[in-house]
């Protein structure tokens, strides 16, 4: 076998020898049969082998030529062979509902044995999807106590973050609408406005407490906006 390959490797391989000088230039040696003679697969029970006893025979005596089917390269991936598959999703999809259907043809297609991993875009949404409704709470939760501290009260926070609901259906509307997907930056961007949407309401606040203090503007009272009762001759 040894004897076998290294008789190919000689004829086919194109393997650097050494050099040698033409002219005061260098050249490479890289011995390997006229292309003519390599074309086809049928050349390679053509060629002769030296045996043992110095003989030359043809390699058709000792071997046969088969086609099969092998992959250009063995991907790894976690250090497992694995096949990559790259799809986008259909327009107006989100990411997660090809995760649930690829999910769903893994369970049913896949032999015993075979698992499945995401990478990239998929993968930050598998394992950070689930923690953006806790993400919301925690930053909600920081916001507000930070705004109570501030302003030493827990009506002013309540009243900065009473427009957030309505901003949040309004970002959710154009990905119920098909417009955009739920992923890494959207989750990025939901965050961002609820900081967008708080600062805002600081300004308000603020104003209007000013006005308050420095101006003299008063609090309206249930009794100082109650319309007049008619009052009739008893």
């Amino acid at each position: 076998m040894a004897d076998v390959g290294n008789s190919l490797a000689t004829l086919l391989g194109g393997n650097y020898v050494n050099l040698f000088d033409l002219y005061g230039r260098s050249y490479r040696v890289i011995p390997q049969v006229p292309r003519e003679f390599r074309d086809t697969e049928n050349w390679l029970t053509r060629y002769q082998i030296r045996t043992s006893s110095g003989d030359l025979v043809q390699l058709s005596n000792v071997a046969t030529v088969t086609k099969t089917v092998q992959p250009n390269a063995l991907t790894n991936f976690q250090q497992l062979n694995s096949a990559t598959l790259t799809a986008v999703p259909f327009p107006g999809r989100t990411v997660g509902e090809a995760i649930e259907f690829l999910e769903k043809k893994a369970a049913t297609s896949f032999p015993e044995g075979f698992t499945y991993d995401w990478q990239g875009e998929s993968r930050q949404f598998v394992q950070e999807g689930n923690t953006l409704v806790y993400t919301f709470i925690f930053a909600l939760v920081i916001i507000y106590l930070v705004l109570a501290a501030q302003y030493e009260s827990f009506r002013d926070p309540f009243i900065i973050l009473i427009a957030l609901p309505t901003s949040i259906f309004g970002a959710l509307l154009p990905m119920n609408l098909g417009l955009a997907s739920i992923n890494i930056y959207t989750q990025i961007g939901f965050v961002c406005l609820i900081g967008l949407i708080a600062k805002h309401g600081i300004l308000m606040v603020d104003f209007a407490n000013k006005l308050q203090e420095d101006d003299g503007y008063a609090r309206p009272t249930p009794s100082s906006t109650r319309p007049p009762s008619a009052c009739g001759p008893s």
